[in-house]
């Protein structure tokens, strides 16, 4: 069985729009991301679009003038400010509301390791605070948004560490207390190996696989896995066949783009989403 989704970040400038794409051409719906959408001259030196909707106005403030304390912040004042974050902004609430009926979803946030060194840069203050507020701040948006989910639906969520380096020192990528949620990780590089990944206790593993090596133990690598196998910038549909060739017919997939295709354009998409769509049928 194969199914498709996305990696999150798409180019259109509605939700309504992106909703309406990703239920023609995905068989599993993705909260969209839309960066187009955002308003970039708002936003700290080398900090993403998308960042300004995971952020307080207070924490936004403090980062736009490199002041630190927000990294010395309890727990208990972490939670306080996540709770001002409107999910309505986020486009939880909408996309929950729209896709309600489907039985599967995937949500994906950005990972702790990427939030970090975005503070980091910004504000150049120190690696290992920047890594526990990341952690703290996420883990408390992370179970806002899942409290808001229906019971009845499978979760996928994953946190998108799309260039950053897995190390010892990364934190559990899971959270307690949601049984219908299956937690993991996307990053773009193709570089990290299975140890890599494992030493995050994440149980999904988003990854490009389109320079990916064939071996006998292809089928293994393929378990628990978001298989990305487009590149948006090329869709070579013959390289990503053979590749789902190699596979046993019996391996269920579940195929996506390598990265989000929200710097594209729409056509673009299209053309991406068209493709994955057409490799589901064949």
């Amino acid at each position: 069985m194969i199914q498709t989704t996305g990696i999150g970040g798409l180019p259109f400038k509605h939700q309504n729009e992106a909703f309406d794409h990703i239920e023609s051409y995905y068989s599993i719906p993705f909260l969209p991301e839309l960066p187009s959408k955002s308003q970039d001259n708002l936003m700290p030196p080398l900090m993403p679009p998308f960042m300004q909707r995971i952020l307080t106005p207070t924490l936004f403030d403090k980062i736009a003038t490199s002041n630190s304390d927000f990294l010395y912040w309890p727990k208990e004042r972490i939670r306080s400010e996540v709770a001002e974050i409107s999910l309505t902004s986020l486009g939880v609430e909408q996309f929950l509301e729209r896709f309600f009926n489907h039985s599967v979803i995937k949500m994906q946030l950005i990972g702790p390791h990427c939030l970090a060194s975005l503070l980091k840069l910004n504000g150049k203050y120190d690696s290992v605070k920047c890594q526990n507020f990341a952690r703290l701040w996420l883990n408390e948006l992370a179970q806002r948004i899942l409290q808001s989910c229906q019971p009845h639906q499978k979760i996928y969520f994953i946190w998108d560490e799309p260039i950053i380096g897995f190390d010892a020192a990364s934190p559990d990528y899971s959270i307690d207390n949601f049984s219908s949620v299956r937690f993991g990780i996307h990053c773009c590089d193709r570089t990290f190996s299975e140890t890599d990944f494992k030493s995050n206790h994440a149980q999904i593993y988003s990854v490009d696989v389109t320079e990916i090596t064939q071996s006998p133990d292809i089928n293994d690598y393929c378990n628990n896995k978001f298989l990305g196998v487009l590149d948006p910038q090329s869709i070579n549909i013959a390289k990503a066949t053979k590749f789902l060739a190699s596979l046993n017919e019996n391996t269920p997939l579940i195929l996506t783009p390598s990265c989000g295709t929200g710097n594209l354009t729409i056509d673009q998409e299209i053309a991406v989403a068209s493709a994955l769509k057409n490799l589901q049928m064949t």
